[in-house]
């Protein structure tokens, strides 16, 4: 069996910070977007209400619509959590939670040998790691439905100044 790396340890605990990390910063951006897009989907509506042409209603009732999907799908960003097959990592609070009281968890802590330190980290960033790729994967689509939306909604205005009928 080959020796393991000295670096592994600072490797995994990089990973597992930046996968955190990664995590947290898709569900700041999906709550920045979602309440930019509710936003818009309130002042489009209010807009197509008080447009005087059909053509410019339509348009911003569709770009409204669109604005309340990005809500939506920044809500499936948000919602995603580490689902783990096992709650054995001691990283994860669930398993933390299994201990009576803290000096038993330090105990198990002060207990775990290099490998079994190892093994916990690379087992909690193998878990965070779907929940990453599912995050940013909702994340994408709710930008792409966003532009569509900020693209319908100059449409709806420019008809908006075209003379009523």
């Amino acid at each position: 069996m080959a020796a393991q790396s000295p670096d592994a340890r600072a490797f995994l605990t990089t990973s597992h910070e930046l996968a955190k990390w990664m995590i947290q910063l898709a569900d700041t951006k999906a709550s920045i977007l979602m309440a930019a897009s509710a936003i818009l989907a309130g002042l489009l509506s209010q807009l197509s209400v008080t447009a005087c042409n059909t053509p410019a209603k339509f348009v911003l009732t569709i770009a409204a619509g669109f604005a309340l999907l990005t809500a939506g799908t920044c809500l499936l960003t948000i919602w995603p959590r580490t689902q783990p097959q096992s709650h054995g990592s001691l990283l994860y609070y669930r398993a933390i939670m299994r201990y009576k009281n803290r000096q038993d968890y330090l105990a198990r802590v002060r207990g775990l040998t290099a490998a079994d330190t190892d093994n916990e980290l690379a087992h909690q960033v193998w878990e965070l790691a779907p929940t990453q790729e599912r995050k940013y994967h909702f994340l994408g689509i709710a930008v792409k439905i966003f532009g569509l939306c900020i693209a319908l909604a100059l449409v709806g205005l420019v008809l908006t100044r075209a003379p009523c009928s």
